[in-house]
């Protein structure tokens, strides 16, 4: 599979459940993202000001979280917007409190993980955070 935006951050084998069989793409300006065994399992189409992804099948995973985060900022053409209170490892997550002018980065693994954590303005910190660990810290 190509790099993709959506598949950016994909750190083991994408996994689409059951899937979807016999879907096929109808344009040539469909941009396939990913196809396996004759299946067409992600895909993308600029539709009106945005863009239609599909996705052959989505269960629950922290992999696939993030695919479908990164989808729905592909989808809305914002990905410059993207790396704004986030975090680049996909075990960790970034949760900001404006008006309280606090921010919290969680590890929402079992195991201690390394993280660059990106602020409102895009600066970039990397972080360590043991299992299951919330950092606090202040909006300047």
């Amino acid at each position: 599979m190509d790099k993709h935006f959506i598949t950016e951050d994909v750190v083991e084998e994408l996994n689409f459940g059951e899937g979807q069989k016999d879907v096929y793409a109808k344009s040539k300006d469909t941009e396939i993202i990913c196809y396996r065994d004759g299946d067409l399992l992600m895909s993308s189409n600029d539709y009106g000001k945005g863009r239609a992804v599909y996705i052959a099948g989505l269960p629950y995973s922290i992999q696939n979280t993030r695919i479908l985060m990164r989808s729905l900022f592909y989808a809305a053409h914002k990905e410059h917007e993207m790396k704004k209170w986030y975090a680049d490892n996909i075990y960790c997550e970034v949760s900001a409190y404006l008006e309280s002018k606090k921010y919290a980065v969680i590890n929402n693994s079992h195991e201690t993980q390394v993280t660059n954590v990106y602020d409102g303005d895009g600066n970039v910190t990397t972080m360590e955070l043991k299992p299951g660990e919330i950092k606090w810290g202040y909006i300047n």
